[in-house]
Parts: C-alpha cells; structure tokens; sequence
C-alpha cells in the first residue's frame, strides 16, 4: 500500500481518468498525462478496518487506497461491473475514487486499477 502513496506524493496526485485510463493491457508510460493532475495530496493516514458508511465519508473527502484479492475472475475485467466477494486475504491495492448505486439499485465502489 505504500507504494501506492508514494507514487502519489512523488508525483503530486493522481492522473486525469481521462487522460490516463485504465487499458487491460501493457503499454508505455505516458509522464506528461500522468503528470495532469485531477487532485493532489499532501499526505496520507492509514485505518486497518473501515465499515461502509466510514468509507463512503473518507471517499467524499479523498480517493482512498484499499487492499482487495486479485484473483482470476479480477484480472479477467474487461469493462461494466465487477462482482467480486468478500476474502479473508489480500494481494493488490486500488484505489477507491467514488461510489454510487446503479437504476437496478445495486451499490458499487469506482475503484482505479493500476
């Protein structure tokens, strides 16, 4: 997780989502529209275990980092929703930049994947 805020704080915030979205492949990296900032940060706090409600409050004010398991149905997203479940270990971080509910009623988390 800390590599995450490190390359946060190093290059003063997080790309534009539209100019640096995510693609599901490799590529080259872009510095120039990496280093067109949708927000800044100055500094980070870390929390262990945060319920929803906290979370959506933490969101409102900032992205935050959270630690999710990278399995094969996860690397396999290819765009829309992605319905993972709860896992008792971790192996990736993303980033958590919005949430919202769909018209059939079905919360999500808008996550940024590196």
């Amino acid at each position: 997780m800390f590599a995450a805020f490190s390359y946060m704080l190093e290059n003063g915030g997080l790309a534009r989502w539209e100019n640096y979205p995510y693609k599901m492949r490799k590529g080259r990296y872009n510095g120039q529209l990496a280093r067109q900032q949708a927000a800044q940060i100055d500094s980070f706090h870390i929390e262990n275990y945060v319920i929803e409600n906290r979370l959506r409050a933490l969101i409102d004010k900032q992205p935050v980092v959270a630690q999710v398991l990278a399995n094969r149905s996860f690397a396999d997203y290819d765009g829309g929703f992605f319905a993972g479940y709860p896992a008792e270990t971790t192996n990736h971080e993303v980033l958590i930049t919005g949430y919202g509910t769909d018209p059939e009623h079905r919360d999500y988390w808008m996550i940024k994947n590196s």
